[in-house]
């Protein structure tokens, strides 16, 4: 088998198309073990100088997809997740992971998958275990927080094989990798709403592209012109918005719904505890940049989960959540709901 991946990292190099079978065959044999560091690397610098395409990103999807350990859940309805690729090097707090709570406590439940920070200052397993939540949860305690509380976090490494030799790869890499895309394109609780950040303007429409051939109901892709895989505060966004299998592209951009545009130093930490303060301050309704950039987020989820029927509806709905504190008391519920299944 590792010699079939060579054969795939030499067509790569010498600028040879890969067929999909090929290619599934060489991630197969990296997801069940089977490759040295070396090979993982070259495998993955090889597809990143490529350049990330759909063929590749959906058929690699496809075969994380076998592996996973799924969370099997009875949630009727729209099920969200808000998740950015990372890898956008801009080293903002985590603005998806606090926005899950708004968007959870204004009735849309929520299934947020993630994994710890490989490139970034702090990713949003890193955030969420430093505001005391338990990353080792099983899927079927996950499936009780969704039902229960309306939100789940699951932890990447928990749904997929022990991968080692990956994980130490994409450390000592630090670049982007396939993988950033392809983290969000596999939820364990098959999550059909998707508000996906990415880090290229490139990627957008790409990555609609594949959501909508892996089976998604309805996405927004989305791009700050900033660098950001979130939407912006600091000017316009592209987005790709999913709906019906037909894919739009647009622009956003804070003007749209009478908001400030902000500088990003506004938003950036550089420290886990400046992340976890940050996330906190949020919930409690402190007013500034990063309330701001997690309430316009926070209403594309909610117009994604069939809540509002526009983001300036969802705006409106976010802020009440937030001022009235239940974003915060499900935050509290959450950890405390979880602390009672490890007991």
């Amino acid at each position: 088998m590792p010699q079939n991946v060579r054969g795939v990292v030499a067509r790569y190099s010498q600028g040879e198309p890969v067929e999909a079978h090929q290619l599934q065959s060489a991630f197969r044999a990296l997801m069940q073990g089977q490759l040295p560091d070396s090979l993982i690397a070259a495998l993955l610098v090889a597809l990143q100088v490529k350049g990330l395409e759909f063929q590749a990103i959906e058929c690699v999807a496809r075969v994380v997809r076998e592996f996973l350990i799924p969370v099997r859940h009875s949630v009727a309805g729209p099920l969200v997740d808000l998740c950015g690729t990372g890898g956008d090097a801009r080293a903002t707090f985590n603005v998806s992971t606090t926005a899950s709570f708004v968007v959870a406590a204004a009735g849309v439940r929520v299934a947020k998958h993630g994994n710890r920070s490989v490139s970034s200052t702090c990713g949003s397993a890193d955030v969420l275990e430093a505001l005391g939540l338990d990353l080792q949860l099983t899927p079927a305690q996950i499936a009780t927080c969704l039902e229960r509380v309306g939100i789940g976090f699951m932890f990447s490494p928990v749904h997929r094989p022990a991968l080692p030799g990956l994980t130490r790869v994409r450390s000592e890499l630090a670049i982007r990798t396939i993988f950033n895309v392809i983290g969000p394109l596999t939820n364990p609780a098959a999550a059909s709403r998707q508000l996906l950040g990415v880090f290229s303007a490139e990627l957008v429409p790409i990555m609609a592209q594949v959501l909508r051939a892996l089976g998604s109901e309805r996405a927004l892709v989305v791009h700050g012109e900033d660098g950001l895989d979130e939407i912006s505060l600091s000017g316009s966004t592209l987005v790709a918005e999913l709906w019906d299998g037909d894919i739009r592209q647009y622009h956003l951009h804070p003007s749209d719904f009478g908001m400030k545009v902000c500088d990003l130093a506004s938003l950036q930490v550089s420290s886990i505890d400046q992340a976890r303060a940050l996330c906190l301050e949020v919930l409690a309704g402190r007013e500034g940049a990063p309330r701001d950039i997690v309430l316009l987020n926070s209403a594309a989820a909610l117009y994604l989960g069939d809540r509002v029927e526009s983001i300036a509806q969802g705006l409106e709905l976010a802020t009440g959540i937030l001022d009235s504190g239940k974003a915060m008391q499900t935050y509290e519920s959450l950890l405390s709901f979880t602390r009672g299944l490890r007991n």
